[in-house]
């Protein structure tokens, strides 16, 4: 064992051959607290200048880590990227980037206590018995289905298994005419997995939601709860992906109900091939610089904030951080963004919608309005 010394974290400047890579603390990890030291000097050098409009702008310098970290991986990794990778990096580049450069998992794992005849079902539990229900639905076996949850003491006991059953039915029932309205009688094919040469990469992808109507393909994506962005985003990467590889493409569509009843409905426009490979060129490059460098992007509230209003974009940054459950708050862009979220959020936030637009830009371009 040695003990803990910030300096064994310096680069060594001396310009003498005597450096400290015979210490025993993990190389990765080196070179993170490296740059956090040198973030750290600059910050601080930072303080002492006078103008205010550089000090303002100068988010960069409370980051967890100010430079991109080099790019280990082989480029049989590399130049092979997964589709649902690219999936993964969207939804949150910076778990991303923590999990798959980093190595460090920040969710907390709780100890369930398991319980036969529960009185009551939480969020997650009604959730996924909605799911169920509706897939047995869906296949003509629900009555099947809730003999075996009731026999495997999955449901509240007694009379409560058959009230909170009746629950969920009626609040499917909406969504499940929908489905029934725009899915085709052939219904969905088997999984099967694709991949397309884009540049110098090779994407693979794992396509589970793809219907071939006599040659015409779709998407269609369902589920029991709220459709928003981050089965927007999937439906649009499979979208593109079944578009880059040059099926014969209707509009694909996404369906789900969300906690007050109503329809949430996504329709996407097909997108030329060549196009649909430009986009997902730059969502793998993307991806890379995820893996380097952890990036300020938010994707539901990106898309609330593209998709709102003029007049009232700005209340949607406003009200970023309104909720504990905000992405903000979440334990990965804390533990990346925390001093810039806590410095001036609101600048932080403007100073990204660039970054926003670009990526989110050509999928609400060929995403059909309610209006339409």
């Amino acid at each position: 064992m040695q003990p803990f010394n910030t300096q064994y974290f310096t680069e060594n400047n001396s310009g003498s051959n005597d450096t400290q890579t015979h210490l025993s603390y993990q190389k990765l990890w080196q070179k993170v607290a490296v740059a956090s030291h040198d973030l750290a000097n600059q910050s601080g050098a930072n303080k002492t200048l006078a103008n205010k409009e550089v000090e303002k702008s100068a988010f960069i310098n409370g980051s967890f880590i100010n430079q991109a970290l080099p790019d280990d991986r082989d480029d049989s990794i590399r130049l092979y990227p997964e589709l649902d990778d690219i999936k993964q990096c969207l939804i949150n580049p910076c778990k991303f980037f923590m999990q798959r450069r980093l190595k460090v998992n920040l969710t907390l794992y709780w100890d369930e206590t398991e319980i036969d005849e529960p009185f009551s079902l939480d969020s997650l539990q009604s959730y996924l018995l909605n799911e169920a229900l509706l897939t047995s639905r869906l296949e003509g076996t629900e009555l099947l289905f809730k003999e075996k949850q009731k026999s495997l003491g999955r449901l509240p006991a007694a009379g409560f298994a058959d009230y909170l059953l009746t629950q969920s039915e009626n609040k499917l029932a909406p969504l499940i005419e929908e489905i029934k309205n725009n899915l085709p009688d052939l219904g969905k094919m088997p999984p099967q997995s694709d991949s397309l040469v884009i540049g110098d990469y090779q994407l693979n992808g794992q396509l589970e939601h793809l219907i071939n109507d006599a040659g015409n393909h779709q998407v269609f994506h369902f589920r029991s709860g709220a459709f928003n962005g981050k089965q927007i985003i999937n439906l649009w990467l499979e979208h593109l992906f079944v578009c880059a590889a040059g099926y014969s493409v209707g509009n694909s569509m996404g369906l789900g109900i969300n906690k007050d009843g109503e329809i949430d409905k996504c329709e996407l426009t097909p997108v030329a091939a060549e196009m649909a490979q430009h986009y997902l060129l730059a969502l793998i490059e993307f991806m890379n610089l995820c893996y380097c460098m952890p990036q300020p992007f938010f994707l539901q509230l990106a898309m609330s904030y593209l998709t709102a209003e003029t007049d009232k974009q700005e209340g949607v940054l406003d009200s970023a951080l309104d909720s504990e459950f905000s992405e903000l708050n979440d334990e990965f862009v804390q533990r990346c963004f925390s001093a810039e979220i806590n410095q001036d959020y609101l600048n932080f936030l403007n100073a990204q919608l660039g970054l926003w637009q670009g990526l989110l830009t050509p999928l609400l371009d060929h995403r059909i309005s309610e209006e339409e």
